[in-house]
C-alpha cells in the first residue's frame, strides 16, 4: 500500500475516508495548490489528526505552459526593442499566432 498519493480533485470527507480505507499506511496526500485552498479546513484537520499530511505540489492544475519563461522574455524584449512580431516568430521558430498571444498576455500589443 502507498504512503503517498496524488489527488487532482477537491478533498471531500467521502474521498478522504475512501483514501484511508484503500491506503491504510497513508502518510501524505499531494494536491495542486488551487485544490488545497478549496479543501475544507475541517477535512484537513481530520486528516491531520490521523497523521496524514495534505501538501501542495506547488504546481497549478491544467496544462503546463508550452513556452518557457526564458522564451517569453525573449519575445517581449525583442518586441519592446522594435522588432516585428513576424521577425520574432521566424527567428525563434514560434507560430506568429503564439507570438501575438504572448504579447497580448503581457499587455504589449497595439502600438
Amino acid at each position: 500500500m502507498a504512503e503517498e498519493v496524488y489527488v487532482a480533485r477537491r478533498l471531500s470527507k467521502n474521498l478522504a475516508v475512501r483514501l484511508l480505507q484503500e491506503h491504510p499506511d497513508l502518510k501524505r496526500i499531494y494536491v495542486p495548490e488551487s485544490i488545497l485552498k478549496a479543501t475544507s479546513p475541517r477535512v484537513l484537520e481530520a486528516l491531520r489528526s490521523v497523521g496524514v499530511e495534505v501538501l501542495s505540489t506547488g504546481r497549478k492544475r491544467g496544462r503546463p505552459p508550452k513556452y518557457s519563461e526564458e522564451i517569453i522574455n525573449k519575445v517581449c524584449t525583442r518586441y519592446i526593442h522594435g522588432e516585428k512580431a513576424s521577425e520574432i516568430s521566424r527567428d525563434l521558430g514560434i507560430p506568429l499566432r503564439s507570438v501575438y498571444y504572448i504579447l497580448s498576455s503581457r499587455g504589449l500589443t497595439g502600438r
